[in-house]
């Protein structure tokens, strides 16, 4: 399981800004940890495979975390990256989800079959200063030993159950990445980055629901709708809107009612943009009725309607104007039997052609088709000017429709207005001062349709209210009584919410109600976590690797797009491994994408690397250096095309 340690600290710093104590925040966050990485330092490592028909066997005795794995192709270097992939536990099923390489798929499986036969034993060890720790399958058992003690031990039975076992066993030693040519990184690595997400999500909506409901069973409950920081921001804004509201009444003591004025204004500003819209109206029609007149012009030329007409071919020079002679050529054939035809032209017209006769109608029909296309070619100038005319009164026409439907809008609205009875004062002097008091009268939670002393009244019950309540929290949270109900519960709905969406953003389908997605979309807390992803893409991805002539540099990257998936560079180049980078940018790239992966096993990330050969010697000297500063990775098997007839390990640094 990999958490997302920053999703932890967005959630704190969330629930503090809510108003939820910090004694509630730290039982939700108990037993969240950091793992720590036990660095093996630099390690040598073997691999011996005994009873298949072809020796399999190699040993490195220099310590290292780079290693390069070079012979030719029939030496069977990728089958020793997925045996070590195996035995070190990697979790093949969502490895193989990016790899979109069928071929290596279907050697995984072969390989797997493998470890099954009995005849066949293996033993694999990795080992550094303070010991060694092996891998082995022998006699139909495989056992992991660390410092020679037993930590593992099953016989083969059923592979599937057993496997599955063993690999989750062993993978609380390492994180396996497999690594070949197809495999789009970023992709891979915004899955990584959903998945610690999510399960980060699913901890603290778990665990709050756990602590609400133990917190209530347990105490005296003493429920309130918000925080205590809710209702002294609720006590502010009631102050302020009552002494707002007593210097407004004493200004103008006839105004009762605050709908009044701005409806009047309303009224004038509307019939205003009513005539410009008419005006804007009329002249989108001459306009298009200029358009049509054109249009007239045209056809009433050489050219044919939309109806009729068949559009050349974008690399015709020289068409061929009619098949007239080809037609009476076919009267020339001795006869009537040919080989059977079924053609289709532009899908509108199907020929089943048995005979010459039939032969003939399908030439005259291609005939009729090419003397229309052929007049296209001709005027073709005229034809697209014909078809932009033909777009331009598609678009006004849907600007008609759109001003006319604003302007029925309008009418219906100021029919409303029509009827109201005219103001004391002048409205454009009080509408400005209206609104700002609507605002606030909004945001302490009441209606408008009061008058203004009967706002008066409700205002003031409001603030004793609000002094009473405060009040009340403040003495049974000194007794330990006081349960933030409401508070929690509205995070846990604004949690589900935003990682639902997160979820269908990232194109995975998912029953979700529309209206928690818009919730979710106009959630602060959203923007906050996509923010949190993008950085966290950025930190994994690290660095573009620009090639430029015999020099490579390490291009720190700025950014990444959640909903693009497009990384940009300090430079301002834009990246995606979905447009295409080089084969040798996309598999170093890929590599250190992946070895930065999160995990929570004992000794960090291994990477086996299959088809490393696109990558220069100087691209990959500097993907071996940027791999240094991760810490959480381990070690790395690099698998290259040499000359060498025997398979060769070479501990690189």
């Amino acid at each position: 399981m990999s958490y997302s340690f920053e999703m932890f600290d967005l959630f704190n710093n969330v629930a503090l800004e809510r108003g939820l104590e910090r004694n509630f925040i730290s039982k939700i966050l108990k037993d969240i940890k950091p793992s720590e990485i036990i660095s093996k330092g630099k390690v040598a490592f073997g691999l011996k495979v005994t009873g298949l028909k072809f020796p399999l066997e190699f040993h490195v005795d220099n310590k290292g975390n780079i290693f390069e794995l070079k012979g030719i192709n029939t030496r069977y270097k990728t089958t020793s990256i997925i045996i070590i992939g195996i035995l070190l536990g990697c979790d093949w099923e969502t490895q193989t989800k990016f790899l979109n390489n069928y071929k290596l798929e279907s050697q995984i499986e072969e390989v797997k079959a493998i470890l099954f036969n009995k005849d066949i034993n293996i033993i694999f060890y990795i080992e550094n200063d303070d010991g060694r720790l092996t891998f082995q399958k022998e006699d139909g058992y495989i056992e992991i030993f660390s410092k020679n003690k037993t930590e593992f031990k099953k016989k083969f039975d059923n592979f599937e159950l057993d496997i599955n076992d063993y690999q989750k066993f062993a993978s609380k030693f390492f994180k396996v990445q497999f690594i070949s040519k197809g495999r789009d990184f970023v992709t891979q690595v915004h899955h990584e980055v959903l998945e610690s997400i999510k399960e980060s999500f699913d901890y603290i909506i778990k665990n709050s629901r756990e602590i609400l409901s133990e917190t209530m069973t347990n105490r005296p409950r003493k429920i309130y709708s918000k925080s205590l920081k809710e209702y002294e921001n609720d006590l502010t804004l009631l102050s302020s809107l009552s002494k707002i509201l007593n210097d407004f009444y004493e200004k103008y003591p006839n105004v009762a009612d605050l709908n009044l004025y701005e409806s009047s204004n309303m009224y004038k500003v509307n019939e205003e943009k009513i005539e410009f819209l008419k005006g804007k109206f009329q002249m989108i029609l001459d306009k298009v009725e200029r358009y049509k007149i054109e249009i007239e012009g045209l056809l009433g030329g050489e050219l044919i309607d939309d109806e009729q007409l068949v559009k050349s071919p974008h690399y015709w020079n020289d068409p061929v104007r009619s098949l007239d002679k080809i037609i009476e050529s076919v009267d020339d054939l001795d006869g009537s039997d040919i080989i059977p035809l079924y053609i289709e032209l532009n899908n509108d017209s199907i020929h089943n052609v048995n005979n010459i006769a039939e032969l003939k109608i399908l030439l005259d029909a291609l005939n009729i088709k090419q003397k229309k296309a052929a007049l296209y070619f001709e005027f073709k100038e005229s034809y697209e000017k014909y078809f932009e005319l033909k777009r331009q009164i598609r678009f006004e026409d849907e600007n008609l429709k759109n001003i006319n439907s604003e302007i029925v809008n309008l009418l219906a609205i100021n029919q409303k207005y029509k009827d109201t009875p005219k103001a004391e004062y002048d409205s454009e002097v009080l509408v400005s001062k209206i609104k700002s008091i609507k605002i606030l009268i909004e945001k302490v939670g009441l209606d408008i349709k009061y008058e203004v002393s009967e706002l008066l009244n409700i205002i003031e019950k409001k603030i004793k209210e609000n002094i009473y309540i405060i009040s009340e929290i403040k003495n049974a949270s000194s007794k330990s009584e006081y349960i933030p109900y409401e508070i929690l519960n509205s995070i846990l709905f604004d949690l589900n919410s935003v990682r639902s969406l997160l979820v269908l953003k990232s194109g995975n389908e998912i029953d979700f109600d529309s209206q928690i997605k818009e919730t979710a979309k106009e959630s602060y807390l959203f923007s906050k976590v996509v923010n949190l992803f993008n950085e966290l893409m950025r930190e994994r991805c690290k660095y573009y690797y620009k090639v430029i002539e015999d020099s490579v540099e390490s291009v720190e990257l700025s950014s990444y797009e959640f909903e693009t998936r497009m990384l940009t560079t300090l430079d301002g180049d834009k990246i995606s491994a979905r447009y295409g980078l080089s084969g040798g940018i996309d598999s170093a790239m890929t590599v250190r994408s992946l070895a930065s992966s999160d995990n929570s096993s004992m000794y960090g990330t291994v990477l086996l690397v299959d088809e490393w050969g696109d990558v220069s010697d100087k691209l990959a000297k500097e993907v071996y250096k940027t791999l240094s500063s991760i810490s959480k990775f381990s070690f790395g098997v690099f698998v290259e095309v040499s000359e060498d007839e025997q398979a060769k390990l070479e501990c690189i640094e």
